[in-house]
């Protein structure tokens, strides 16, 4: 992947355009996170909040909230949900 080689800005304008094109599907939205985490910009909390209230009416994987609450820098969230 682009993520994976190292190819972050790339990776960002792709995993952008997925995110728009899936209606912010939770796969899309938790990678965008990563992804700017990485490029050391993490994104605010509310790319997190915005996937916990999309689980209140969807499924949303916990794999996907554990990483968007990590790539958002929210440490303890991320500790509690993976637990």
């Amino acid at each position: 992947s682009l993520r994976q080689g190292g190819r972050l800005e790339e990776a960002q304008v792709v995993m952008a355009r997925a995110a728009e094109i899936s209606h912010r599907h939770p796969f899309s939205v938790s990678g965008l996170a990563v992804i700017h985490a990485r490029r050391g910009r993490p994104i605010c909390a509310g790319v997190y909040q915005e996937l916990l209230e999309r689980a209140i009416s969807t499924y949303v994987p916990l794999t996907q909230l554990v990483l968007t609450a990590e790539a958002s820098g929210l440490r303890d969230e991320a500790s509690e949900l993976a637990r």
